[in-house]
């Protein structure tokens, strides 16, 4: 199960960096990191759209904006070249 699973990261903590024990071990939970991963998005497309900096036409990560957005311009570009 890829929820229970976790990254093992070592920090550098203070010493010698060859001795192990001088590192600070960290473990990252799948949760967390989507978790982490929902909050940074968010900062981002608020700053982005914030400071005017989204490019125009790109719905996705936009508030308001979904994957249906883009369902209309798939189903006419399919249309015209089964038709041509």
């Amino acid at each position: 199960m890829p929820w229970m699973q976790s990254l093992i990261v070592l920090i550098f903590n203070s010493g010698d960096k060859s001795i192990p024990s001088n590192d600070m071990t960290i473990m990252i939970s799948y949760i967390l990191s989507k978790l982490y991963e929902l909050i940074l998005e968010k900062n981002i497309s608020h700053w982005l759209e914030s400071h005017d900096k989204r490019a125009k036409g790109k719905a996705r990560f936009g508030r308001h904006h979904s994957n249906l957005y883009h369902l209309i311009p798939i189903m006419i570009i399919t249309e015209e070249c089964h038709d041509n």
